[in-house]
């Protein structure tokens, strides 16, 4: 008769777990096949947790890269911010000035992502900050992206002047 427990022993002491009862109580139990099952199947599961600790470290670095870009572009913004223009005779900006602004704001938008689009609507008030901001459609409305290319304008400067500008619409479309 066959003894489960020279089956069993080995592959308890081998693997540091125990076998199922069903294998223990096999009256034809190999120990070998039990032993080689097992091991491929630690194989297995070395392979995807090396897989999963791959996949972390690569989020890691995008997740990295993006706060790097976003901390550049509040430094840059910092330094423009410091830079103010006095304000002309006109009342409200005129479509070239707001034109001017959102081919800068493009430009710095870049830097957030590719492949998408965000279209936004806002104004403008005397001081020429950003007022009244919303995300109204695109792939990167309520992204992390979508809130990079809010806060490039948010943080963007408008020549000042006598009156508000409303109703700004543009659409935001990184390549």
């Amino acid at each position: 008769m066959h003894n489960p427990l020279k089956c069993i022993f080995p592959i308890i002491f081998f693997m540091g777990i125990a076998a199922s009862t069903a294998q223990a109580q096999d009256a034809n139990c190999n120990c070998g096949e039990i032993v080689k099952q097992l091991q491929a199947e630690n194989e297995q599961l070395k392979v995807k947790l090396a897989q999963a600790e791959a996949d972390n470290k690569r989020r890691a670095v995008d997740t990295q890269a993006i706060e790097d870009e976003i901390k550049k572009l509040q430094n840059k913004e910092k330094t423009n911010a410091s830079k103010e223009t006095p304000p002309t005779n006109s009342k409200r900006l005129s479509p070239e000035e707001v034109k001017e602004s959102l081919i800068q704001m493009q430009k710095k938008a870049n830097k957030c992502g590719h492949n998408g689009n965000l279209t936004v609507s806002f104004g403008i008030d005397e001081t020429g900050k950003v007022i009244n901001l919303n995300a109204i459609s695109g792939s990167f409305n309520n992204t992390p992206v979508g809130q990079c290319i809010l806060d490039v304008i948010q943080k963007h400067r408008f020549p000042e002047r006598e009156q508000q500008t409303n109703g700004i619409k543009y659409n935001f479309i990184l390549k």
